[in-house]
């Protein structure tokens, strides 16, 4: 829903429905050897599902104070998940968290945890409240030649909130090792005639207390496009960069991989004029 008051506010009032399907299925293979012959493999297997229904809002207004400056405020509710169902082999399993079977030299197995056709999983019926997101936004308008435009946001990571009190321990983490984050974009537009060159910039900061100014989020993108008339053919690179921590044991107390994640995306857009 939108409104437009006296040409200069503009209104804006969503509301969001989500539907939660997500589905993972891992599995971590060792080859072990003392190079004497013996050998020790051992296999892990883990699943999970995870389906879910939410909802949310979105509440902003964009003020157009002059004929090259507007500024706006945007606020995105939590989502709230009414009910998430979540079924795991991930439980313990006489110590080992998930499928798990030990061979000695490729053919003999001393441990199988789901011999005799058991597999054993557990189902977790929950609630969950996301981080809400406060934005606020300006932007300059040099003429019809190019703008420059700005946005800052607030993400509130510590408001994060599971349902029962079967989640006391992730409520308490997401209150004592988390934070609110500051992230911001830059972004340019320039026009020479057909021509349009584009450019930005973008941080996020990273939600736990722990990193120490690391493991933020950074990118950057570049793009360009020309109107042909009765088309327009537009091309934009987005880089963005990461240090994260992944954990292969699920379960197991044993220091995460630290990842360092680099994702590039090229686009390509024809847009017929018609």
């Amino acid at each position: 829903m939108s409104a437009v008051y006296q040409r200069k506010m503009h209104l804006g009032l969503s509301f969001n429905f989500y539907e939660l399907n997500f589905s993972q299925q891992s599995q971590l293979t060792e080859f072990n050897t003392d190079g004497n012959g013996n050998n020790l493999d051992a296999n892990l297997y883990q699943e999970n599902y995870t389906n879910g229904a939410g909802a949310s809002f979105n509440l902003g207004f964009i003020y157009k104070a002059r004929a090259n400056f507007r500024f706006g405020m945007a606020y995105q509710s939590p989502t709230w998940f009414t009910e998430i169902i979540e079924t795991t082999n991930i439980t313990d399993n006489e110590g080992y968290f998930g499928d798990t079977e030990i061979t000695v030299s490729n053919e003999n197995s001393i441990y199988d945890n789901t011999a005799g056709g058991f597999f054993p999983s557990q189902e977790v019926l929950y609630r969950l409240k996301t981080p809400s997101k406060l934005t606020a936004s300006a932007a300059f308008i040099f003429g019809k030649n190019g703008l420059l435009s700005l946005d800052y946001m607030i993400r509130n990571y510590q408001n994060m909130k599971l349902s029962n009190d079967n989640f006391a321990q992730e409520n308490q983490f997401f209150q004592n090792q988390l934070r609110n984050t500051h992230s911001y974009n830059i972004g340019s537009e320039w026009r020479f005639d057909k021509l349009s060159l584009r450019g930005g910039y973008k941080f996020e900061q990273n939600p736990s207390k722990a990193s120490n100014g690391l493991n933020n989020l950074k990118g950057h993108s570049l793009g360009a496009g020309y109107h042909f008339g009765s088309f327009k053919l537009d091309f934009s690179y987005n880089n963005s960069n990461q240090n994260s921590a992944y954990n292969f044991y699920s379960g197991y107390n044993v220091n995460p991989s630290e990842l360092e994640i680099d994702n590039r995306t090229f686009t390509t857009t024809i847009t017929l004029l018609l």
